[in-house]
């Protein structure tokens, strides 16, 4: 009997100390000289293609990181590639990363290309290692401002080697408990020109909550209760941890080729992701992708 109350005091005092409101937490600052080392540019050049891309300091005191460079959809000949016209950047975090109690991603973003990206997530969950993701557009104006775009986490859609994943009901929503890898990726659409220029400033990537209260917030505190992980020391281990370098053997991170096929059992809003994603107008992260199957 002892023991059966210990347990359910211990069960109480974790579901207590659930933050149903949590601070965010910065996955990336491109204004500490470090985190640009912690990410890589990948590309269809891997396999045949003509894109390139490079991530560099900023000018403005290197407060931020430069993404740019050249897509094409020309493909070499003896191309294992369906389609090209992609590049991409990615960071594997210091340690999975749990954001069970958070709903958005926001990237603090500028540019002028009028481009739409791709923000993508990889999560330590299935068997395919950097071939699994998931992502949804990451829409940003051409005003040449700095903006805060948000990507809801509930608007991820799950890919593989590129291609979106029509079971999507199996997948129900994205696992937040073991974040590894974020990135993000330009793909050239159909309606692009077969070359062009692009570039996107960086300054950081954060994960936030929006503020809930009455049944949202029992709701979010059973889901942080089942999931419950201690977030104070992830920043300081940014300065400590290296990627961990996991890539497939295919030859790690890449963009994009989807099917043309309807997408169905979604929400709304996921829909909608999930169309943007597969109409080619944002990338992948799967090097694999685009690879004749």
């Amino acid at each position: 009997m002892a023991r059966l109350l210990r347990e359910a005091l211990r069960r109480v005092d974790k579901f207590l100390k659930v933050d149903v409101n949590p601070d965010p937490i910065v996955l990336s600052d491109f204004s500490k000289g470090s985190a640009l080392k912690r990410w890589r540019v990948f590309s269809d050049a891997t396999f045949g293609g003509n894109s390139k891309g490079t991530l560099t300091a900023g000018e403005e005191g290197g407060k931020h990181a430069v993404f740019e460079g050249r897509y094409s959809k020309l493909i070499n000949d003896g191309s294992p590639l369906v389609r090209a016209g992609y590049v991409g950047i990615n960071t594997v975090l210091p340690r999975p990363l749990n954001l069970s109690l958070h709903d958005y991603l926001e990237w603090r973003v500028r540019a002028r290309d009028g481009h739409t990206y791709v923000a993508s997530v990889r999560t330590d969950q299935y068997t395919g290692g950097d071939e699994e993701a998931w992502q949804a557009p990451l829409s940003v104006s051409r005003s040449g401002e700095w903006e805060d775009v948000r990507v809801n986490l509930d608007d991820l859609v799950f890919t593989f080697r590129g291609r979106l994943v029509q079971q999507q009901q199996a997948f129900a929503r994205m696992p937040r408990h073991a974040i590894i890898a974020v990135g993000l990726t330009l793909a050239a659409s159909k309606d692009m020109p077969d070359e062009g220029d692009f570039r996107l400033e960086v300054a950081r990537v954060t994960a936030g909550a929006k503020p809930v209260s009455g049944l949202e917030e029992e709701r979010k505190a059973f889901q942080g209760y089942m999931h419950v992980e201690d977030h104070t020391s992830y920043a300081d281990s940014q300065h400590h941890a290296q990627p961990s370098g996991r890539s497939s053997k295919r030859g790690g991170e890449a963009g994009a080729v989807l099917p043309d096929e309807p997408v169905l059992g979604l929400g709304s809003k996921r829909a909608r992701s999930a169309e943007s994603v597969q109409a080619g107008s944002a990338g992948r992260s799967s090097s694999s992708e685009g690879l004749k199957q």
